[in-house]
């Protein structure tokens, strides 16, 4: 039977420094930090777009909602003249009957 060395060859501080270098792993989270603030500035640019939106939209909404209002309230007027002539109209003609009668 052969004996298998299991024995690990020393490496040595220059082969492993390229490998667990601070400069590179600051390097990365430089990027790392530069790539999610470019990420926060694009999701508040379309926040804020967002958000201007909806506020268009909701003043539009609210216009609308202001427009119907003044439409119902002119019918209403409208009914209240129409009542108040077709009101008039059936006084005179109980009136002109009467006379009529007479």
């Amino acid at each position: 039977m052969q004996k298998v060395d299991t024995q690990v060859p020393p490496m040595s501080p220059i082969a492993i420094s390229p490998v667990l270098s601070l400069q590179g792993l600051s390097s990365d989270s430089e990027q790392q930090s530069t790539s999610l603030s470019a990420q926060h500035t694009r999701w508040s640019r379309q926040q804020n777009l967002v958000t201007g939106n909806l506020q268009e939209i909701t003043a539009t909404i609210n216009k609308c909602c202001m427009n119907i209002e003044s439409a119902f309230k002119d019918l209403a007027e409208n009914d209240k003249r129409k009542t108040e002539s077709l009101a008039a109209m059936c006084e005179t003609n109980q009136i002109l009957a009467t006379k009529i009668m007479d």
